[in-house]
């Protein structure tokens, strides 16, 4: 199974876009375009939250397997992250992507949504530096005019008449 790299996932605006294009033993080739969201709302988390909760088993969801907390986890998340995807993902069960055969798929789409987010964040991240540049060279320009008139004016009015 190949990893998803951050150049695997374009964004268009506040979302990830990811090509999917992997063959798996049960369930064959999978293809398709999946969208995510690049971050999750407070109410988004808290939805995904109780979703994970709600999978590992109300009674005693510390009995499960660490596979079954990890695919518990991941298809909360996904619920809430894909926005779009191929038809095989969304199949009309409770969480989308659970039925899918090759849980290795679950796990790579997983990983390309999270690489989405990480990919928007370091955008924002870039962004805000580049305007924390721009801020501290208008800042340091108006410093200059300002010494510049305080000069000027320390110097008094012009003796030139004419």
């Amino acid at each position: 199974m190949k990893q998803v790299l951050p150049d695997d996932i374009s964004l268009e605006q506040e979302f990830g876009v990811w090509e999917l294009q992997e063959t798996a033993p049960f369930g064959g080739t999978y293809m398709g375009t999946f969208k995510f969201r690049c971050y999750l709302t407070p109410i988004q988390m808290i939805e995904a939250d109780r979703d994970y909760r709600f999978l590992l088993g109300e009674t005693s969801p510390n009995l499960a397997s660490e596979t079954v907390e990890n695919y518990s986890y991941s298809l909360a998340q996904l619920k809430q992250r894909v926005i779009q995807a191929p038809p095989f993902w969304f199949d009309g069960s409770r969480f989308p992507g659970g039925n899918v055969k090759d849980k290795e798929i679950i796990a790579l789409v997983f990983e390309a949504a999270i690489q989405a987010e990480l990919k928007y964040r370091s955008k924002l991240e870039e962004k805000h530096k580049s305007q924390l540049e721009k801020l501290a060279k208008y800042i340091e320009k108006q410093n200059e005019i300002n010494k510049l008139a305080e000069e000027m004016e320390e110097m008094g009015p012009s003796d030139e008449t004419e």
